[in-house]
């Protein structure tokens, strides 16, 4: 999948999880997620850890920017 597939894939998993209205452990909010998306081409074997890395860093921004939310990461394999 391409970026664009993947932050659909993600926006879409984060309205589901929305609509479900779960209860956060009696925080008094409803339970959401942040989720970074990342995407590479070609030659996984030398690309996956850097792929990981940039996934996780766009799982970073969405959290500090208010969570609940995606957030991708462009990211071109050497």
């Amino acid at each position: 999948a391409d970026l664009d597939e993947g932050r659909q894939r993600a926006e879409t998993l984060l309205q589901e999880i929305r609509s479900l209205q779960i209860d956060n452990a009696g925080a008094g909010k409803m339970l959401t997620i942040s989720v970074g998306v990342a995407s590479v081409v070609p030659d996984r074997s030398k690309s996956l850890g850097k792929l990981v890395a940039a996934a996780d860093a766009a799982l970073y921004r969405a959290k500090e920017a208010g969570r609940d939310r995606v957030e991708t990461a462009a990211y071109r394999a050497d």
